[in-house]
């Protein structure tokens, strides 16, 4: 994070409040102040730029516009070499005091529930980080030159390690169909 950039707020925070007072976060934030993030990641490399901002629905149902963008260091399971995966992730939260006011929301609005008013920007971002990382990390195909005929990744292998390619166990079963056809 240079000098120039603000580090964005992570606390406790009265999302009705913050509605009220027309508040607005924004500024960057360190992958390793998200220990659940730092947890998945390879190291604490990257950062996030965060955006948050209020908005008030029909029947006082507060909203939080979120928009977290950057990126995060992770090891490829294709070629176990660490690289960085963009984040993107825009959502629309919406605060609410019980899992009884979920039910009256618009569906677009993904529900947070409130502890007693409050809601940690902290968690919330960790979260949806999280949410916006691939269950299987893999680098860009064109970084690892993965060859899909020998199904193998060059960068993790030389060619000497290259497994034969295995026949199909099914396929004798496929032969004994065709016959009896």
């Amino acid at each position: 994070m240079n000098n120039q950039t603000k580090k964005f707020p992570l606390k406790e925070f009265n999302p009705e409040r913050c509605q009220r007072e027309r508040h607005e976060y924004s500024g960057e934030v360190l992958i390793t102040d998200l220990p659940r993030v730092l947890e998945v990641a390879a190291s604490g490399k990257g950062e996030l730029f965060v955006d948050m901002k209020f908005a008030l629905e029909k029947g006082g149902v507060v909203i939080i516009l979120l928009e977290i963008k950057g990126s995060v260091e992770l090891i490829c399971q294709r070629t176990l070499e660490p690289f960085m995966q963009e984040v993107v992730n825009e959502v629309e939260l919406a605060a609410v005091q019980s899992e009884k006011q979920m039910e009256f929301l618009s569906s677009h609005y993904e529900p947070i529930l409130m502890n007693e008013g409050w809601l940690d920007s902290k968690e919330i971002i960790e979260e949806e980080v999280l949410l916006a990382l691939p269950v299987v990390a893999k680098s860009i195909l064109s970084d690892c030159d993965l060859n899909h005929d020998q199904a193998y990744c060059s960068a993790s292998k030389s060619q000497g390690d290259i497994a034969p390619v295995k026949e199909n166990p099914f396929a004798v079963l496929a032969g004994l169909r065709e016959k009896k056809n």
